[in-house]
């Protein structure tokens, strides 16, 4: 009788924890719908840099981190202007930056980021001229704006969190590079970029680093995942770690990485294909998920990820 009853308890105790981990996932998942329905939708028409959408997109995003209770990183607000051209501010754009003020090391930050920008509309195309970006990179927004949205519930992060949403990646990662000139590297432990998180191109469950020997950030992240069911693995296309929003970091020393599950060999990469019945909501959830996870002993200030030597 005693053996039934413990046997009932660890199957009614698993069952408890299995029904946590799914509600957690339920709502990571919900969250990104909203937020990638938003962004991806055929109205914002691929969020260029310099359109009206992608000022739409930009008003968005920063009503969202005030509402879950971010502040503004700058004396700015979370609107951080950058000019490509200095000397004509009618061709001004904007990151949006909200920052987590760390309990125990608030001088110490961690940046979490993904660019929102995507590629105007192509009126040869008479069927579709639109390139929504779901995939890229409306999919690595949802899951920065989802763990922005968590760790602002959970408020137990020991360093400080500054969550980015970059603008103008796709011209030359102008607004991550803005970024980093006008802010103190010595100060940032880690760089954590999320990019095309929403179509399982090698297989769900996967999640992928960029320029993984480069630093020590790779081996805390895979140890962190040990036992999730999450295949950690190193970026088949070499060349990613250079052409996104974690290399003005990485050039400064930054353990800075970009984390994603698709690469530019999809074949809706910049397609207008790109749309949002690809995207795997769940996976998506379960990648973000297994991020928080991965991060978690840097956020709590137990490891530091060694800096990326170039020299």
């Amino acid at each position: 009788m005693r053996l039934n009853i413990l046997i009932f308890f660890c199957c009614f105790l698993a069952f408890g924890v299995l029904r946590a981990q799914d509600s957690s996932l339920l709502d990571l998942q919900k969250e990104e719908s909203y937020i990638l329905s938003y962004l991806a939708a055929d109205s914002m028409k691929g969020r260029s840099a310099y359109s009206r959408e992608n000022l739409h997109a930009t008003k968005f995003i920063a009503r969202y981190f005030e509402a879950i209770g971010l502040i503004p990183f700058q004396d700015s607000g979370f609107l951080q202007q950058f000019n490509r051209n200095p000397s004509d501010t009618s061709l001004a754009l904007f990151n949006v930056i909200g920052y987590l003020p760390g309990r125990a090391k608030p001088e110490e930050y961690i940046i979490i980021s993904a660019h929102f920008d995507h590629l105007s509309p192509d009126r040869r195309f008479r069927k579709d001229s639109i390139f929504n970006g779901a995939n890229d990179n409306a999919s690595g927004t949802a899951a920065m704006m989802a763990i922005a949205r968590y760790y602002a519930q959970k408020g137990n992060n020991e360093r400080s969190l500054v969550f980015c949403a970059f603008n103008a990646e796709e011209l030359g990662l102008i607004g991550s590079n803005y970024f980093v000139e006008h802010t103190d590297a010595s100060k940032i432990i880690a760089g954590i970029n999320l990019e095309m998180l929403g179509f399982p191109q090698f297989g769900k469950n996967r999640l992928m680093m960029t320029g993984m020997q480069k630093s020590g950030l790779g081996s805390i992240v895979r140890k962190n995942l040990a036992g999730s069911g999450i295949k950690f693995l190193p970026e088949r296309q070499d060349d990613l770690f250079a052409r996104s929003d974690n290399f003005p970091f990485a050039l400064a020393g930054i353990p800075a990485h970009s984390f994603l599950c698709s690469n530019d060999n999809d074949r809706c990469y910049h397609k207008v294909c790109d749309d949002l019945k690809r995207i795997d909501l769940p996976n998506l959830a379960l990648l973000t998920k297994a991020i928080i996870q991965g991060i978690s002993s840097v956020v709590n200030g137990v490891e530091t990820p060694s800096r990326i030597k170039w020299k």
